[in-house]
């Protein structure tokens, strides 16, 4: 009987850990109706949110949502919280703190007509009791939203007041829901919840110390969530392990400036799950019908032959390569020698959630004859495509594949990057995938093969003699031709549009300059500049070489390249070491920092940067300068300079680089667009 009882409690046990179920809730804010929109959060959630999934989670997303979007995420991830293992909440974008709780704003706040902190978003500590109450194991809050306070002096003073007004008139005080004060700096202390029976323990993980705030980083996502990212990316550790790993990453890169505080009546921890990103399988199929596996040796060879080709330059989701011919690039004579003995290995396929509706679909890569094609295996319907394959039959030596989502809709495009035989000039090909309008009649086919033809993806760029290519944490594509480099062509995109901003072809066109939306937008633009009746090879408009005079083409254009030069010593970056921003001019609507604004907000926006810091000097660098035609007129124009910031206690010194969209105006000039980075020393 006792082995009964013992096995029985062993059988349950082992139940228990099978059923065990990590979820999540993750919010990234970056576009907001009435206050200054931010630069990371969406790039920084999304991160979040994949590697969660990585890790085993259920992943409820919350992307720029409003007021009523966030309320039906919530009880969504509430509801899957009942039971779990362990819940976590993820969130980045504004934060507030208000009678000494901590708001986080959803996107349609306004605090100019608010009336209760209801209206302004989340009331994190409400919703840690909610999330406690809920019934799981664990929970973790894990708050980016350590920033500056939105809300200038006046606009807080009225906040509260009106919360005041609010409170009297349904009968409470304000001493009620706490000291009525407001801080510009991070969030307030925490305090977890009263933890009743059988409720959860709670774990919060800030960016920053009460009253101090994060730093956005020098790269694609901010300094706290590189810990994270660093940190998950090892399997089977326990959260708390993570947490302090991540930490300790802060601490390092912001040389102490910026810590981060964890609070938690955990009494034990949480395993999480697996660290996968992709599941990438090299395929062998001339040796059986389906992809036979490799051998230990075969599988050696061919990672050292993929190792081989890494051209294409970034972070990406998963980034793979493999070369086609049958000359191996191994490591020794011995191995290319294995290498040409193992001619069956052909392809190569990546198992990655592209559309994300919750189930992987496979992306293959295959060697048909002269070229490769892409196969997209969805649902169990094996779809044909062969959008970047057309080289008059040159074969296809090497390729190399990466996915990143580069508009931030949560579906990666994807990136590749080949050769052709003879003369290897790389190529680059930029895919969004479309997906199948029509499964169900895909799967009546025989052998359950549709041939999709040019329906399964839109080309958004392909760039020929792309030797080298570059894809910058702003998504910005940087390409070198040539064996000595001496074609360069670079394009930022913005999410909609690409945009040339350096062409150093002999045949340059205009057609190439202006911004398109696709591969096929592209090609027009180009077409519609040549003269009615003329063959498509015939020779095109030039532009101005991007070293030469952007002034219209005489022989007395005046070179400009001095003039913006000494505008950016003179005026643009005094104006920031002086803040005098109002000496500088800007048109209406802007592009500033990836988000169009209006021009109100910009100045507002550089006026708290004077705020926060008060002693500020900026230096050119000379020999920075770099300009480029700029779309629809006027230039686009990149330069670096030096920088020392402080606020009296604590002191920020270094490198950046700026660029901008300029049109002249009278003795000065315009801007459009503003963007710009921390160089890394």
């Amino acid at each position: 009987m006792a082995r009964i009882l013992t096995a029985l409690l062993l059988w349950t046990m082992a139940l228990g850990a099978a059923e065990a179920r990590q979820v999540a809730l993750v919010v990234g804010i970056a576009r907001y109706d009435n206050v200054p929109a931010l630069t990371n959060p969406g790039r920084d959630a999304a991160a979040i949110a994949d590697r969660l999934r990585d890790q085993g989670f259920d992943v409820v997303e919350a992307f720029d949502a409003d007021r009523f979007a966030l309320e039906r995420a919530r009880r969504q991830f509430l509801s899957e919280a009942r039971g779990a293992d362990l819940a976590l909440f993820y969130f980045a974008g504004h934060g507030i703190q208000l009678f000494d709780r901590n708001v986080l704003l959803v996107r349609d706040a306004d605090p100019a007509r608010a009336e209760s902190i209801a209206e302004l978003g989340l009331d994190l500590n409400a919703l840690m009791g909610d999330v406690r109450a809920a019934g799981p194991v664990r929970a973790a809050f894990l708050i980016d939203a350590c920033r500056d306070n939105p809300l200038g002096f006046d606009e807080t003073v009225a906040l509260l007041r009106r919360f005041e007004t609010g409170a009297a008139n349904v009968g409470t005080s304000v001493a009620a829901q706490g000291t009525p004060r407001s801080s510009s700096r991070g969030l307030s202390v925490v305090a977890l919840p009263s933890k009743g029976v059988g409720a959860a323990e709670t774990l919060a993980f800030f960016a920053a110390q009460p009253g101090n705030v994060s730093f956005d980083g020098d790269g694609r996502n901010s300094y706290y969530v590189e810990g994270l990212l660093e940190a998950l990316a090892h399997p089977n550790r326990p959260l708390t392990e993570v947490l302090r790993t991540a930490s300790a990453y802060v601490r390092t890169v912001t040389k102490g400036e910026q810590v981060p505080q964890l609070v938690s009546d955990w009494t034990g921890d949480v395993i999480l799950g697996r660290a996968e990103k992709a599941v990438v399988r090299y395929l062998n199929v001339s040796r059986s019908s389906g992809d036979a596996a490799l051998t230990p040796d075969e599988a050696r060879i061919v990672g050292e032959a993929a190792r081989a080709y890494p051209v294409l330059g970034g972070t990406f989701i998963v980034k793979e390569s493999q070369s086609f011919t049958g000359e191996w690039r191994a490591a020794g004579a011995g191995d290319q020698a294995r290498a040409k003995a193992i001619g069956s290995v052909n392809g190569f396929a990546i198992d990655y959630d592209v559309d994300r509706d919750g189930r992987a679909e496979t992306i293959g890569l295959y060697v048909r004859q002269t070229n490769v094609v892409m196969e997209i295996v969805d649902e169990g319907v094996s779809l044909l495509d062969s959008p970047c394959w057309d080289f008059d039959n040159e074969q296809v030596g090497a390729v190399e594949i990466a996915l990143r989502d580069l508009n931030g809709d949560r579906r990666p495009e994807i990136l590749l990057h080949y050769q052709t035989e003879p003369g290897n000039w790389g190529n680059l090909c930029i895919l969004e995938y479309r997906g199948s309008q029509d499964l169900a009649s895909s799967r009546r086919g025989s052998q359950s093969t549709g041939f999709a033809d040019k329906q399964l993806f839109r080309v958004l760029l392909r760039h020929e003699g792309a030797w080298t290519v570059n894809i910058g944490a702003d998504n910005s594509i940087a390409t070198c031709a040539g064996s000595n480099c001496h074609t360069r062509s670079a394009y930022t995109y913005d999410g909609t549009h690409f945009r040339m901003t350096l062409d150093q072809s002999e045949v340059p066109s205009t057609g190439k300059a202006r911004p398109f939306r696709d591969h096929a937008e592209h090609l027009a633009n180009q077409d519609a500049d040549r003269p009615k009746g003329s063959p498509a090879s015939a020779a095109r408009p030039s532009l101005p070489s991007p070293n030469s005079s952007l002034a219209a083409p005489s022989s007395t254009a005046v070179d400009p390249t001095a003039e913006i030069t000494r505008w950016v010593a003179e005026v643009y970056l005094p104006s920031g070491a002086g803040g005098s921003v109002e000496a500088l001019q800007y048109e209406p609507q802007v592009a500033y920092y990836g988000k169009r604004v209006e021009r109100p907000v910009v100045l507002a926006d550089k006026r708290r940067y004077i705020a926060r810091w008060p002693h500020r000097s900026y230096r050119l660098t000379p020999g920075t300068v770099r300009m480029a035609p700029a779309a629809g007129g006027g230039h686009d124009v990149t330069f670096e300079y030096v920088f020392e910031v402080s606020d009296g206690k604590r002191t920020s010194a270094g490198r950046g680089r700026t660029r901008l969209s300029l049109r002249s105006a009278g003795t000065g000039f315009v801007i459009a667009r503003e963007e710009g980075e921390v160089l890394k020393p």
